[in-house]
């Protein structure tokens, strides 16, 4: 009998240059499969273990545009890579509703969503966060 033991990753104390990066060429070589190196795997698997705090200082100095391909990115990484599920915590909740304050949110994201999710909290969130 065998079995798989997975390894633990802890959240990084703080997000920085590099986990941008990893974002960054993750949005540019953006499809639908998340295609991404080992390094930025891990990068990626690290950002999605971050606390909501920690993204919402991420989310808040970022340019709109950034923003929107950051969070089609978030969006594959709970869906393609193992351990990145995050339900009603997910970062792209928070991006969501950044771009929805900024009056810069792409009509055609909330479709894109749920095409490629099965998280029925994307991307407006739990209803109970709201209340």
């Amino acid at each position: 009998m065998t079995s798989e033991v997975a390894t633990w990753q802890p959240a990084p104390q703080q997000l920085g240059a590099a986990h941008v990066q990893a974002l960054e060429r993750a949005a540019e070589a953006q499809n639908d499969t998340l295609d991404l190196d080992e390094q930025d795997t891990v990068l990626l698997r690290e950002l999605m273990a971050a606390n909501l705090d920690q993204w919402q200082a991420l989310v808040d100095a970022t340019p709109s545009t950034a923003l929107a391909k950051w969070l089609r990115v978030v969006v594959l990484a709970e869906m393609r890579l193992p351990g990145c599920e995050r339900g009603a915590k997910s970062p792209a909740i928070l991006m969501a509703r950044a771009l929805r304050a900024r009056n810069a949110y792409p009509k055609e994201l909330t479709a894109w969503i749920r095409s490629v999710s099965d998280n029925r909290f994307l991307p407006y969130g739990s209803l109970l966060d709201r209340l």
